[in-house]
């Protein structure tokens, strides 16, 4: 908690994402993501989707700023 707080001080107007890894035999994975602070102006995105050939979709992303 110690390191979240200091990185939140650090960085107040960043994305800050803590990724939590299980290191049992076999997992050895990222079991657990989470965001742990925002910026306090976020614009947001528009996600245009578009019809391609066959069946296919293709996906982008555009800012609001």
């Amino acid at each position: 908690m110690y390191e979240i707080s200091s990185c939140r001080k650090a960085k107040p107007n960043y994305y800050v994402k803590v990724n939590a890894f299980d290191n049992t035999r076999g997992i050895e994975s990222c079991v657990m993501s989470f965001i742990v602070n925002r910026p306090a102006n976020e614009p947001g995105f528009l996600l245009q989707r578009q019809d391609f050939e066959g069946r296919t979709m293709k996906y982008s992303l555009h800012s609001y700023a």
